[in-house]
């Protein structure tokens, strides 16, 4: 056992253990500001200036310290507690990230002030020390919890925020964008905590406190702020109209916003829900003869909507869609009964009932903290793919009879019902299948595992696998698997007669008014832009370099095994050394290439120089990279061109899929390569 004069000391040792394992930024935010209170039975206590930092500590390092005390005090069950209080400047100063840092002068004086110090605890924590060491009230007891798995331990699956699933409406009706939704959702997570106290107005809330749950950067998320819509009288609106910027003599000094808001804690109805109900009251007082009779026509009218299930009136077909600025139910009415005053206390209930009756038939998205906050980041999902990700988690269903919840969801209409959910286009969510951190949570899955109606296969209905259970992600972990899973070819896409690359005719740009407002979250930030990126079109390749065109149209490599190693390297102006070494090593034409094909793979991601890459790999193993990559180098060249040059034709579109992907920079590098130019269409 190792002699520590202080629990300070001991402190200062386990976080010299830690930090080398830890991001720099993490170590700095989470264990500068702390500081050890005690140490007394094997119990080390130690204090940080904030609940966050707290929890995350408790989350993420708890058992990691403890291990690190067993070898330190020699004992088999150590513990280590967190507690909040507000440490001094000087309590602060003599934090783990601190020390050894300071040389010459510096810690000269700083060792002439720690002998003029008074050896005995600051104020504060003598008063934390006591407030521990103190004997329980009278009729109190201690617990404490116990964790079971590392999954409870990291997930935190009882931290979740719970919205209305109404709110998936508004995204996939057009009235607000993914990026607006989730910048909703991080204003209602930041104050619900006080306003579920019946607080009412909450003071002093952090930014801090709203971005997390936004899943934005700090920049996007004041880019956000900045970018306020105008509403009626003079009002300014973000998120879609679900918070309201209130006009305030005091704004922010820092960005000139105000420091006011209101923001709305259920999502408000959409403008079609709105426009039906409206076209129903008007329907229905039409022929009263007075005021008085209309206005208990569209009472009346109102208690039996509420009454019915919303299946029954709410899809009815509107002439025109109505887009003006977010209303309430209470405007219609007033708009249909042409009053100004106010609404009689019994109108108000009968709207207030309507409107909590289509929030319940919607149910409720549950989610966790641990998604939102690290999985999303971790692996830089985009807003859109966020939101689809919980929307196809809430069509999961759970089989009472078998006790199980299932991971299959349903989707009538395929890739074009799940892209309208999340207000993105067809083309975006095809890209998604071929994004490793979007397939680590959902997968398209063979429509034959489970028996669907007849009418629902016309339909081009798909099946998704989708994970229930949220990946374990470390800030430093690195034992994610993001290679791509092997995917089944969509059954709702036709990739004979409906190219991946394009579905709007010619001539006409590619994202009408309403989609450019849906993709606005693909401007924030870089990981959001592959989302707004057109698929390439493979039958339009760009024509190869000027210095190809000297080759003779003659050329035609071929060999041994239908590849000629000495006319690719001719072409690839490959050095003759190389060569030489090349030859004398017995390497064929389809090694190098099933190296090539390797090397711009989907595995292959992030190598430069695939040519330089296969010489190397190729001289070194003298033989191919093996599996699929083999198969396709024995292929003919005319055939493995073709298939490289229109990878949505029909022959070998699953082989060619699964293994390389479709990556337009990535294709056109293989083929400049192998000496045939894309064929112009």
């Amino acid at each position: 056992m190792l002699h520590f004069e202080t629990p300070q000391a001991l402190w200062q040792a386990i976080c010299a253990e830690l930090r080398p394992n830890m991001a720099r930024d993490s170590f700095e935010k989470y264990l500068r500001a702390t500081q050890a209170l005690s140490l007394e039975n094997a119990v080390l206590t130690v204090a940080t200036d904030n609940n966050y930092a707290r929890e995350w500590l408790e989350a993420r390092l708890a058992s990691t310290i403890r291990a690190i005390l067993v070898g330190l005090l020699s004992t088999s069950q150590p513990e280590v507690h967190f507690v909040v209080m507000d440490l001094s400047p000087t309590e602060k100063s003599s934090s783990p990230a601190k020390t050894g840092q300071e040389t010459g002068q510096k810690a000269g004086k700083k060792a002439e002030q720690e002998a003029t110090r008074d050896p005995r605890p600051s104020e504060t924590i003598q008063s934390a020390l006591n407030a521990l060491s103190a004997p329980p009230p009278r009729g109190t007891f201690t617990a404490e919890p116990l964790i079971l798995t590392r999954y409870q331990e990291l997930v935190q699956p009882h931290r979740v925020v719970v919205v209305d699933a109404y709110a998936l409406r508004l995204l996939e009706q057009g009235d607000v964008s993914a990026k607006d939704l989730s910048l909703w959702l991080g204003f209602h997570q930041a104050i619900w905590k006080h306003w579920k106290n019946g607080r009412g107005i909450v003071k002093n809330i952090s930014h801090e406190e709203v971005i997390p749950f936004a899943m934005m950067s700090r920049a996007s998320y004041w880019r956000a702020l900045a970018r306020a819509q105008p509403g009626p009288n003079g009002r300014r609106f973000i998120a879609g109209g679900m918070v309201e910027m209130l006009p305030e003599p005091g704004q922010n000094p820092i960005h000139n916003l105000p420091n006011r808001y209101r923001v709305a804690m259920t999502p408000r109805l959409t403008h079609r829900d709105l426009a039906v109900i409206e076209t129903l009251l008007a329907s229905a007082v039409a022929q009263t003869p007075s005021a008085d009779v209309a206005n208990q026509v569209v009472l009346t009218t109102l208690q039996d909507l509420a009454t019915r299930e919303v299946t029954t009136w709410l899809e009815e077909p509107l002439a025109e869609r109505r887009s003006s600025w977010p209303r309430s139910l209470q405007e219609v009415v007033r708009q249909v009964l042409g009053l100004q005053s106010d609404l009689s206390e019994a109108m108000l209930r009968a709207c207030e009932t309507l409107y909590d009756h289509l929030l319940r038939a919607f149910g409720k998205l549950v989610v966790t903290h641990y998604f939102l906050r690290t999985v999303v980041p971790t692996l830089s999902l985009s807003h859109a793919q966020t939101w689809a990700i919980i929307a196809l988690r809430d069509r999961c269903w759970f089989d009472y009879e078998t006790k199980t919840q299932t991971k299959f969801a349903l989707v009538r209409g395929g890739v074009k019902t799940l892209a309208s959910w999340v207000g993105v286009s067809r083309q975006a969510v095809l890209i998604w299948f071929n994004q490793p951190a979007f397939t680590q949570l959902v997968q398209v899955v063979a429509p034959n595992l489970i028996d669907l109606p007849e009418t629902w296969v016309q339909e081009g209905t798909l099946v998704f696998e989708v994970q229930q259970e949220e990946p374990l992600l470390d800030e430093k972990d690195e034992s994610v698997d993001l290679t791509p899973l092997q995917k089944v070819r969509l059954p709702g896409v036709n990739y004979e007669t409906e190219p991946v690359n394009s579905e709007t005719p010619p001539g006409k740009k590619r994202d009408s008014p309403l989609q450019k407002v849906r993709l606005d979250a693909v401007k924030s930030e870089t990981h959001f832009k592959a989302t707004d990126k057109p698929l390439p079109n493979f039958n339009q390749f760009p024509k190869p370099p000027p210095w190809r065109s000297a080759r003779t149209p003659d050329a035609v490599p071929v060999g041994v095994g239908g590849w000629d190693l000495a006319f690719l390297c001719v072409f690839n102006r490959v050095a003759p050394k190389t060569r030489q070494a090349l030859l004398a090593g017995g390497i064929t034409g389809p090694m190098l290439v099933s190296w090539v094909l390797y090397a711009v793979s989907l595995q292959g991601h992030g190598i430069q120089q695939p040519l330089a890459y296969a010489l190397s790999r190729v001289l070194e193993q003298a033989e191919g990279a093996g599996g699929a990559y083999d198969m396709l180098a024995a292929l003919p060249p005319a055939e493995l061109l073709g298939m490289a040059a229109d990878p949505t034709g029909s022959q070998g579109i699953q082989v060619w899929q699964n293994v390389m992907g479709l990556n337009y920079q990535r294709t056109k590098m293989l083929l400049e390569i192998l000496a045939l130019p894309p064929k112009d269409m």
